[in-house]
């Protein structure tokens, strides 16, 4: 197996957490503990979870560590999607209150 630095799917995965720690410095302090920490356990946990899947001796070890990685994204992108129907709908609030 090639150096896991080397695998495309590492390095998605760690540009991910970058981009997300980036978006995360724009909140407010107040907002940034309170909103991010559940997501950022997550986010963290995704190249985490890959390099561990990689480093198993059997291919079925590989699948199920990269399967809960799978997991861990699915609940980012959940949360994302919560929070924007959220505010679509606060949003939508005040621009029909007459």
């Amino acid at each position: 197996m090639k150096n896991y630095k080397e695998l495309d799917v590492w390095m998605a995965s760690r540009k991910f957490v970058k981009a997300f720690y980036g978006l995360m410095l724009s909140f407010l302090n107040r907002d940034r503990y309170s909103l991010i920490s559940p997501i950022n356990r997550n986010v963290i946990s995704l190249p985490s979870e890959i390099l561990e899947g990689i480093g198993r001796p059997s291919d079925k070890d590989t699948v199920q560590f990269t399967d809960i990685a799978k997991d861990y994204l699915d609940i980012v992108l959940k949360e994302n999607i919560s929070h924007q129907k959220s505010l679509n709908g606060f949003i939508n609030y005040f621009k029909n209150k007459k």
